[in-house]
């Protein structure tokens, strides 16, 4: 498996080095049907390195190991997180609406004052969610983005596979 990963590297560091070439496409098909198979072999990549770091993770976890040095020099530790997923948005914004009735938490703890609920809820949803711009809503109610941000032209294609048409 070692020198399948070595010489797939290879072809990588290889193929990065050309991308400048102007001209190493000489149709349009060509360019687009390298596009999407890299975009696959990124996919099975991605997921196959997933594996690995799972099944490192194991390995050193079963071996009561919490740092690994290969003898080329990489420092491998043991790493994880929690992915939350189903996660109840529309509980979780109820939840964080009914603190800012606290009166606790609507003490100003500089000023002593007690905040309104409403201006402690909109703070605790800024505090607690994160907030992205949705250009489309705003510009209905007439944001002109080039105001709020500045803009960058970044070219791509979509595609669809030629089993999918």
């Amino acid at each position: 498996m070692e020198n399948q990963v070595q010489v797939m590297a290879t072809l990588v560091a290889e193929l990065d080095e050309t991308t400048c070439e102007v001209d190493r496409w000489g149709d349009l098909s060509g360019l687009i049907e390298d596009i999407a198979q890299l975009e696959n072999t990124g996919r099975v990549i991605r997921s196959i390195v997933k594996a690995w770091k799972r099944q490192a993770h194991d390995a050193m976890d079963r071996d009561d190991l919490k740092r690994v040095v290969t003898t080329n020099g990489i420092v491998c530790e043991r790493a994880g997180g929690f992915s939350r997923r189903s996660v109840d948005n529309e509980g979780l914004i109820k939840y964080v609406a009914k603190c800012a009735a606290l009166e606790d938490i609507r003490i100003d703890k500089s000023t002593g004052e007690m905040r309104s609920e409403d201006a402690v809820k909109y703070e605790l949803h800024l505090r607690c969610f994160a907030a992205s711009a949705r250009w489309g809503e705003l510009k209905k109610l007439g944001v002109d983005e080039d105001e709020f941000c500045s803009r960058e032209f970044v070219p791509s294609v979509k595609y669809t596979g030629a089993e999918k048409l």
